[in-house]
């Protein structure tokens, strides 16, 4: 989900209110495994060192936490395909970058539930 959003949004970073131990492991990764992936450093707001205020960022000072990412791999255009070719794009990009060999069913199906979870925790529909 994380590579979704970076293809489509182009550079995300954490909550900086609250970070499961799961997804800081995903920024950890992110920072330390995905050479495609580049960070960008946080620079503290309330004890600047550079003077551009483009990257001024409160700091967790939690390592992977303190960073923007960009970049990656994912070409999630492959969203606006249809749905067999698209989750056929995607179980591949799987495959390459995380080698996860998943079916394009198996990848849909697991897209589908992330889906149905994430609706029903933030609008609490059951």
């Amino acid at each position: 989900m994380y590579d979704i959003a970076m293809s489509k949004l182009g550079r995300i970073t954490s909550s900086k209110e609250s970070v499961s131990k799961d997804a800081q492991n995903v920024w950890n990764y992110y920072l330390n495994k995905r050479g495609d992936v580049n960070h960008l450093k946080f620079d503290d707001l309330n004890d600047p060192k550079t003077p551009s205020k483009e990257d001024d960022s409160y700091v967790t000072g939690i390592e992977p936490l303190d960073y923007a990412y960009e970049g990656g791999s994912l070409d999630a255009d492959f969203l606006s395909f249809s749905n067999d070719d698209g989750m056929d794009r995607f179980a591949l990009f799987l495959e390459e970058t995380y080698s996860i060999e998943l079916s394009s069913k198996e990848v849909n199906d697991i897209i589908g539930l992330a889906g149905e979870i994430y609706f029903s925790k933030r609008y609490n529909v059951t």
